[in-house]
């Protein structure tokens, strides 16, 4: 693990990771109480049909899935 550690990327994923971890445990309370547990669902939902329209008509799949 500490041979790891010696990478600077790797110190940086493991303390985003952390923050990240940190920020949602915070969120996830405020979520569930407001009732908005799916949007993060349809969302992704959303998401994945803009990559399949985007890979049947042969168009940029990011771009397209950032618009929608």
């Amino acid at each position: 693990m500490i041979d790891i550690l010696s990478y600077s990327f790797m110190r940086y994923a493991l303390i985003g990771a952390i923050l990240s971890g940190f920020g949602s445990a915070l969120l996830s309370n405020f979520i569930v109480l407001k009732k908005m547990e799916f949007i993060g669902d349809g969302a992704a939902h959303v998401a994945f049909g803009a990559i399949a329209f985007a890979l049947f008509f042969g168009l940029n799949m990011n771009l397209l899935s950032i618009i929608v």
